[in-house]
């Protein structure tokens, strides 16, 4: 059976329109266009339709407020093309412009296309929206994109799926080039969500420090170019297992706070312009796979992981300059590191535990002494930087002859923020290992402690600064541990203290 709505055409009218108790296949769109528009959808049942791209849910005027709930199987909103559109008006008093919240409950349900657009003057709020699909599985949002013109104030958004295999296609919010203040709060509760593996049973195709940030799989986006956006604001909460999502901010002063707990989550954050932001913390589970990209300057990142996690996978790259990099690894057998390109860049990596992997690399273009890059690492723990690829590997002495004085890895040197790869790709330069400690240009400084809060042994590092003016310091308490440090150019230092026995320090200038 199927029911249609004659379209519903009002001016500052409020509209209630229902499929009916435990109705299926209804169909049903609302067109509504003034000064301020109220509509409310309920649907109960299977396969119900709000709004197709010929027959859309559809509103316009200074104030739009539109209400949907969907509880049963397979039902949509906004079948295909702008199926559902809020379209707001210039506001004379400064009022928000539109209003959406919409409800799925069950299985199968699908937001095909829901846009919301400012064209004029809304001083409060632009756009404000309210997604939740949950008590069930296999639910889509194809695409939701909030549009913000000029004049207009910043798009709030809030997004939940509950279940399993859901899957966001693009949740997008556009600005001018001299408007902001978009919010996006996504939550994703629930294993195999973000993949489009259909009954996976492993990590999705993000995973590999997601994909070096060329990220697909569910898309966060803030910005349409450069000069759209500042001041933008995501946060991601990802709770279970194999989940995957990207986020993607255009602009300035922009920020990204995500919270990952479980196993086998993959996440990415790319952000391009100036100040802005990346904060992954409390990551909390084993194998979780994360990358974090930013391009232009004066822009931070920082990833904190757990003690509960292991095997987890952390990349890093920054190209610009005054960038920072803070990264926290708590828990064993992770594999993390940062790549700057740039000058006065600054790296800290943190590792408390065992048989972890890390590696930095800084490079930086001009023979300004005074505008190197600085990288600070401590290690507590045992067995850091054993292994490579898998298997153990080991300096002999001294150091093996300074790990083989061969640092030809120029190719090499902006790494994407993949972590995996970061172990095996520099067969240009054999002589390096795990530990890989870089700096490539004048005026960059390198410190390395091991063992700073308790002794540590078995930890193996290579060090290498090629240019002018650099300047290294190590310091390591514990036993068997193994550093080869390299410097080529002029006016170099390096100094180290070293407590405990059967310790290895090479240096070579």
């Amino acid at each position: 059976m199927l029911l249609r709505s004659a379209a519903a055409i009002g001016t500052g009218i409020s509209l209630l329109a229902s499929g009916g108790a435990l109705a299926d296949s209804n169909f049903l769109n609302i067109v509504q266009d003034g000064n301020t528009n109220q509509g409310s959808v309920v649907q109960t049942g299977q396969g119900n339709t709000a709004g197709t791209a010929t027959l859309p849910v559809h509103q316009t005027g200074i104030f739009d407020s539109l209400t949907v709930i969907q509880s049963g199987d397979g039902n949509t909103l906004g079948l295909d093309g702008q199926g559902a559109v809020q379209f707001g008006t210039a506001s004379t008093d400064g009022s928000a412009a539109n209003s959406a919240t919409i409800i799925q409950n069950s299985n199968g349900n699908r937001i095909g296309e829901l846009v919301q657009s400012t064209g004029a003057v809304h001083a409060s709020t632009a756009n404000t929206l309210t997604v939740t699909q949950d008590i069930g599985n296999d639910n889509v949002i194809g695409s939701i994109q909030q549009i913000e013109a000029s004049g207009a104030s910043g798009n709030l958004a809030t997004v939940v799926q509950t279940g399993a295999h859901n899957w966001l296609d693009q949740l997008v919010q556009q600005s001018t080039s001299t408007e902001g203040l978009n919010r996006i709060l996504f939550k994703a509760t629930g294993n195999y969500n973000g993949t489009d593996l259909g009954p996976a049973t492993g990590p999705g195709t993000l995973a590999i420090v997601a994909r070096s940030t060329g990220a697909t799989a569910s898309r966060i986006i803030q910005g349409s170019d450069l000069s759209g956006g500042a001041n933008n604001d995501a946060a991601l909460i990802i709770t279970g297992l194999y989940n995957e999502f990207g986020i993607e901010q255009l602009g300035i002063d922009n920020s990204v706070g995500s919270t990952i707990t479980g196993l086998g989550n993959s996440f990415a954050s790319y952000q391009q312009g100036e100040h802005n932001q990346i904060s992954s913390g409390n990551i909390a589970g084993d194998g979780n796979d994360m990358g974090l990209r930013q391009v232009g300057g004066e822009n931070a990142i920082s990833a904190n992981l757990q003690w509960s996690s292991g095997y987890n996978e952390v990349g890093v790259g920054q190209d610009g300059e005054s960038n920072t990099a803070d990264l926290v690894l708590k828990g064993d057998h992770g594999i993390f590191g940062v790549s700057q390109l740039g000058r006065e860049n600054k790296a800290t990596l943190t590792s408390t535990g065992n048989g972890n992997i890390i590696v930095a690399i800084a490079a930086n273009d001009g023979a300004l002494t005074d505008r190197g890059n600085d990288l600070q690492v401590s290690i507590n723990g045992d067995g850091n930087n054993g292994l490579l690829g898998g298997s153990p590997q080991s300096f002999t002495g001294p150091a093996l002859l300074v790990a083989d004085a061969a640092p030809a890895i120029a190719g090499s040197l902006l790494l994407a923020p993949d972590a995996g790869l970061m172990l095996g790709p520099h067969h240009d330069s054999a002589g390096l290992m795990p530990g890989l400690l870089i700096q490539w240009g004048d005026g960059d400084s390198m410190t390395i402690t091991v063992g700073a809060s308790r002794a540590s042994s078995n930890n193996l590092f290579t060090a290498a600064q090629v240019g002018n003016g650099n300047l290294l310091t190590a310091a390591i308490d514990g036993n068997e541990n193994q550093l080869a440090v390299l410097q080529f150019g002029n006016g170099n230092t390096a100094a180290s203290e070293i407590d405990g026995t059967h310790n290895i320090t090479a240096i070579s200038q």
